[in-house]
């Protein structure tokens, strides 16, 4: 599966010790910010558990979700040592979140004293890039709809889990959710998804959406 490295899994018990040493519990509740964009830079944040959403808002006000992070998945960056004065997006709590706050000279500290810990953060810039590579590309050069079923794929192969006849994706998106991230509004999402289960394609299972028949969503982009 896409994932960011998870370091809390990685490190061995010393190593995961000697990180947390250096962390600070934070609990943010649904619906509260985490980090504002142009706010100074105060750390990273790995998620113990819960879902946090990045997103970016534009000098005119239009805003774009990022992406969704989960257990495992650092936020902060792509700045992971601090050395930008301040954000660049912003990221809010979807469902009440618990985090490790790392401040940047401390992690730079870390990555050059276990090595693993440099390889867990190299392996979340890379994750970031080819995540945010891919969101580019499908904004510049696909339709909307190719967009969506685009975006459901990525959403299955991060989040995606065995369900009965299909893949389930396991944290329950808003169509608000779906329609940020691929520049569409709400309505059209509904009538997207609406179509893609007529077609059999997807199906919704109490908030969750089910991915059906992932080849045929791969064939529409």
């Amino acid at each position: 599966m896409l994932r960011q490295p998870n370091i809390l899994a990685e490190l061995d018990d010393r190593e995961r010790e000697a990180f947390k040493g250096r962390c600070r519990r934070e609990i943010f509740d649904s619906g509260e910010t985490v980090f504002s964009q142009g706010a100074p830079h105060v750390g990273t944040y790995v998620i113990c558990s819960g879902l946090i959403r990045t997103y970016y808002i534009s000098p005119l006000g239009k805003e774009i979700t990022l992406a969704f992070w989960s257990d495992g998945d650092w936020i902060g960056g792509p700045d992971f040592f601090g050395e930008s004065p301040n954000h660049i997006w912003s990221a809010q709590a979807v469902e009440r979140s618990s985090t490790l706050l790392i401040a940047g000279s401390d992690l730079k500290r870390l990555a050059r004293e276990i090595p693993a810990v440099g390889l867990a953060v190299i392996g979340a810039l890379t994750f970031k890039l080819h995540w945010v590579s891919l969101l580019l590309q499908t904004l510049a050069t696909e339709s909307v709809s190719e967009r969506l079923a685009h975006l459901l794929v990525m959403l299955g192969d991060t989040y995606g889990e065995p369900y009965q006849r299909g893949m389930r994706i396991r944290y329950p998106f808003s169509q608000e959710d779906i329609a940020a991230m691929v520049g569409a509004s709400r309505q059209w999402v509904n009538m997207a998804i609406s179509r893609l289960q007529k077609a059999g394609v997807v199906r919704l299972d109490k908030r969750h959406l089910i991915i059906v028949d992932p080849n045929k969503l791969r064939a529409t982009f």
